[in-house]
């Protein structure tokens, strides 16, 4: 997908009517307005900073959450923004091969050094820490409605 760029919103709330797998324009609650929400941000982001690099907003009911975690994104995607599409390829193939940085490198046929430095430049374990995070912060906001 790199470097195609496709603007997310995301908002974590109920959906208080039933699931239309079929027609979701019927389906209304909480998490659809928080979404809109999200989206309407970053339309008014992209007009406000001319070449926005930011993506993803996420909104909930609780306001801290949903500023560490939209802060937490703007900064993610200042940084993916610096990623080549070589240092993608090689960071989904180390994803996708159980984190194994000798499998990787046996997939992709180069060596594992090349591994090494593509994580050690792209500050993956770091961006990886950050996403567990905002993983948990979602799944506390879930928990605690």
């Amino acid at each position: 997908m790199h470097p195609t760029k496709i603007r997310f919103g995301v908002g974590v709330g109920n959906i208080t009517t039933q699931i239309q797998k079929m027609n979701i324009q019927e389906m209304d609650g909480p998490a659809f307005h928080l979404a809109r929400k999200a989206i309407e941000q970053l339309a008014k982001e992209k007009q406000k900073y001319r070449g926005n690099i930011n993506y993803f907003k996420i909104y909930t009911h609780d306001q801290l959450k949903t500023e560490i975690m939209n802060n937490t994104l703007s900064l993610l995607s200042i940084l993916y923004s610096s990623y080549t599409s070589r240092q993608v390829e090689i960071l989904h193939a180390y994803m996708n091969h159980e984190m194994n940085q000798f499998k990787t490198a046996a997939f992709l046929k180069i060596g594992q050094p090349a591994i090494s430095k593509t994580l050690k430049k792209t500050e993956f374990y770091k961006v990886k820490d950050s996403w567990d995070l905002l993983n948990t912060l979602v799944m506390s906001i879930e928990e605690n409605g």
